[in-house]
């Protein structure tokens, strides 16, 4: 049994969403221009719930915090990655914080991801 990596599986579905033409880019760095829109920020933090014996490491807590920026409405694109991270079992939430003439929406996504069945749940 691994730890499942869960900045793997929002990569994923942001590879799609790019694939899909829904997003133009993504990443995990603040771009150095921004010239390419809609854009994906992301960043994950986990810690460990259980772990056994063996320091194996039975259930993680992850949240993840996707910041959605376009020039226009992000309305779409939020709940299309909204859709994809519930389906999944993260529990999410969405907040408008627009900034510098940019639309901006703020999704963080939590759960509990069991290493063993690769299920999520929550606290």
């Amino acid at each position: 049994m691994s730890k499942i990596n869960i900045k793997e599986v929002v990569a994923t579905i942001l590879s799609e969403l790019l694939k899909d033409k829904a997003i133009a880019k993504f990443g995990t760095d603040y771009p150095t221009t921004w010239n390419q829109f809609p854009l994906v920020i992301y960043r994950t933090a986990d810690k460990p719930l259980a772990v056994d014996y063996d320091k194996l490491e039975l259930r993680t807590e992850w949240n993840i915090t996707l910041e959605i920026y376009h020039q226009s409405t992000v309305t779409q694109i939020a709940q299309q990655i909204v859709d994809r991270l519930s389906a999944i079992g993260f529990l999410c939430a969405l907040t408008d914080a627009n900034t510098a003439g940019l639309k901006r929406v703020i999704c963080t996504a939590s759960g509990v991801v069991d290493n063993a069945t690769k299920h999520v749940y929550h606290k």
